[in-house]
């Protein structure tokens, strides 16, 4: 959901029909994704508890009773491990590799996103330079995943979702007046490859 609220000013050039069929693409391309994922996990699992070799490794169950070649990950363990398993028992080392490296690029990229982003914002309500801005706002967030427990991050996250749900929501309501319905037929189908790194982003 990270890059939502940028949706309506990003897919604008393109028209609805074509933003729509680009959404559209986006979240079956996620949903085919995320059922792979799955389906990679549950034979995983099923060949460790069946204590069959998958060519790499397999997923314990916390019980100890699959015994995966070069180590298992057990059920619990952070989805970090899993995909690094899961990447191992079917691609190999390389692949732990490649996986892992998207993995990071994709995070810190984010990261580098939201922090500039934010000290854009901070700068403008506060005053401040960039780099102060920026510095205040890792600190605050920062600071608060570095002391707060997983289940207070789960609340305050579950607390920022439905504030990004609100904006959003409340973008589109403020926006609504503003419709053209003749404009809905409009389609730039060559404004779309710019749309795409957003559309992705926001089914992360």
């Amino acid at each position: 959901m990270a890059g939502v609220l940028a949706l309506p000013a990003v897919t604008q050039e393109s028209g609805f029909l074509a933003s729509a069929a680009a959404l559209a693409g986006g979240s079956a391309y996620s949903v085919a994704i995320g059922l792979l994922l799955a389906e990679l996990y549950v034979n995983s699992t099923a060949a460790a508890r069946q204590g069959t070799p998958d060519g790499g490794g397999g997923v314990e169950d916390s019980g100890g009773g699959g015994q995966g070649s070069g180590g298992g990950v057990e059920e619990g363990s952070s989805g970090s491990a899993v995909f690094a398993e899961i990447a191992r028992s079917t691609l190999g080392e390389r692949g732990v590799a490649l996986g892992a490296g998207a993995y990071l690029f994709l995070h810190v990229a984010l990261l580098v996103a939201y922090i500039s982003k934010s000290a854009e914002v901070v700068s403008a309500a506060t005053g401040l330079g960039t780099l102060p801005s920026a510095a205040l706002f890792v600190a605050a967030f920062g600071g608060l995943c570095y002391c707060s427990s997983s289940a207070l991050l789960d609340r305050v996250n579950g607390l920022l979702v439905v504030l990004i749900l609100g904006s959003f929501f409340g973008l589109l309501a403020s926006a609504a007046p503003l419709v053209e319905p003749a404009q809905l037929l409009r389609a730039d189908w060559g404004a779309v490859p710019a749309t795409l790194p957003v559309i992705a982003l926001a089914f992360v």
